[in-house]
């Protein structure tokens, strides 16, 4: 079957190397787009840059799905403050195709769309009125410090924790969180002189149009692949959201060489250990 060509598809928080990445819809999805760009928001693997995870094969066999898409010209960015070993390999063979950032600025067909996971949208810091007040210099290092102050008091928490009693469980309350963050971000996006942002965060998919006397700005969110199973996807000068359980035709995509080749070729192939 003939893939589908687009112009960017956007992937949130694969986890790769835990027990519920998704693997196979993954590798079917991959296999069914010729994106001209792919974005790899969030969490791309799972555990901490610093550690040496054991990939399953099946996973190992999306990490060659993705550096055969990165050599065959499809530009990847990956959207994580940490780079991972096994990604930075990637990078290395990838003809320089690959590319790292805490966030990324493209233009689409004359407008300017802002890459962000948005895990700093959760503080209460940036949604507050006060901050709207701020300078664009002054919010953006406001932004900057809400995201280092929740990547330190996640590594200061006890595993186990009450943090779990903290979250909201009203789904009213927790759509008017969604919708808190997803105007912070559009906000601040306004400030950055882009009409779109598009966050790996939160969990489900959603788009929101905010305007102010900058401007308008869309808001929109791939939704996490693990938990739904959603990507968004550029084409056309617009933007729509991708479901898999939706997809009739990505099941039937099936790359014969990676099914084929074990994890010893992978390993071998990409150096990845």
């Amino acid at each position: 079957m003939k893939k589908r060509r687009i112009e960017i598809a956007v992937l949130s928080n694969m986890r790769l190397g835990s027990l519920n990445s998704q693997v196979a819809p993954l590798l079917a999805y991959l296999s069914s787009i010729s994106p001209r760009i792919l974005v790899l928001n969030g969490q791309i693997l799972d555990g901490e840059p610093t550690q040496s995870p054991q990939f399953p094969e099946e996973d190992l066999r999306v990490l060659k799905k993705i550096y055969q898409m990165g050599t065959s010209g499809t530009k990847i960015y990956c959207i994580h403050g940490r780079p991972y070993p096994a990604l930075i390999q990637l990078r290395e063979r990838s003809r320089g195709n690959f590319s790292f950032s805490r966030d990324l600025i493209l233009d689409l067909d004359g407008k300017r769309a802002w890459f962000t996971h948005g895990d700093f949208l959760s503080s209460p810091l940036v949604k507050a009125k006060w901050a709207n007040q701020l300078s664009d210099g002054l919010y953006a290092a406001l932004a900057k410090l809400t995201a280092s102050m929740r990547v330190f008091w996640k590594k200061q928490s006890p595993p186990g924790g009450n943090s779990e009693l903290l979250e909201e469980s009203s789904a009213e309350r927790q759509m008017a969180t969604r919708t808190q963050e997803g105007e912070a971000a559009a906000k601040l996006a306004l400030r950055k002189a882009c009409e779109f942002v598009i966050c790996g965060k939160p969990q489900e998919s959603d788009r929101l149009w905010v305007e102010n006397n900058k401007g308008p700005c869309q808001y929109l969110c791939a939704g996490d692949w693990t938990q739904n199973l959603t990507a968004l996807e550029y084409n056309f000068k617009r933007w729509k959201t991708y479901r898999y359980t939706e997809d009739k035709r990505a099941p039937f995509f099936a790359d014969a060489g990676l099914k084929e080749m074990n994890l010893a070729a992978l390993l071998a192939k990409n150096r990845i250990a």
